[in-house]
């Protein structure tokens, strides 16, 4: 039986990188409340529950999309992520499609919390396609985001917090993009497809993960995976 992910998503990348409101602080107290939680037997969890924290990467001076702030990520202290199955190959997947994650993980008990961290900074450089078109990685998910939903980047990319917008974007493309790829990877069982029989249309069928977005930084993510989901 496949593991199930519960998968907590936001514009975090560590304590140095707290926004107004505390983001990370949020973030970091729902992952290590639930964790304890699930250890303590006090919430009872499925069958091989793991939790992810999703969020950017900023490695060095200026990867930031606010250069004023210059956060830069630190993940010191966080043990090797030890990924296998399910996880493994789909990160495997993004990193062949150009897409950089870091990785870490922390105990809670008995209960891991892995970090999973995004680097959106250089989805400019590069390479992918489209379409049958060449373009960049940054390109394609534009123009992916204006297929799927009318997203028009064009317009507001040339908005004075442009950078924001472009690094929410890639960065839910990211989070839904490793969400698809679990989803699609999670074996089928008899109560599986009897549960997906009872859902509605309007709803996505996950049996492998659990998706909770953070702030508007990362609702383009869960917007892709149901659309991405009415074209199957």
């Amino acid at each position: 039986m496949g593991n199930h992910f519960i998968m907590i998503a936001g514009e975090e990348a560590g304590p140095a990188s707290n926004k107004m409101g505390g983001i990370w602080n949020v973030i970091h107290e729902e992952a290590h409340t639930l964790a304890a939680l699930f250890d303590s037997g006090k919430l009872k969890a499925k069958e091989n529950t793991e939790i992810l924290i999703a969020g950017p990467y900023f490695g060095h001076r200026g990867a930031d999309w606010n250069r004023g702030l210059n956060r830069i990520t630190n993940m010191d202290g966080l043990a090797p992520l030890s990924a296998d199955g399910e996880l493994k190959k789909s990160l495997k997947t993004l990193e062949n499609e150009g897409i950089k994650v870091f990785t870490g993980e922390e105990m809670v008990g008995e209960t891991r919390i892995g970090y999973l961290q995004f680097q959106t900074s250089d989805f400019g450089k590069i390479r992918s396609s489209y379409m049958g078109k060449e373009m960049t990685l940054e390109s394609r998910i534009k123009a992916e985001a204006y297929e799927l939903l009318e997203l028009d980047s064009l317009k507001y990319e040339n908005f004075p917090n442009g950078p924001e917008y472009t690094h929410y974007l890639s960065l839910s493309h990211s989070i839904s993009e490793l969400s698809r790829l679990l989803v699609s990877s999670a074996p089928r069982t008899a109560d599986t497809w009897a549960e997906e029989a009872g859902s509605s249309k309007d709803l996505i069928p996950c049996p492998g993960i659990s998706l909770h977005c953070h702030e508007f930084g990362t609702f383009y993510a869960p917007a892709r995976l149901k659309k991405n989901w009415e074209y199957r």
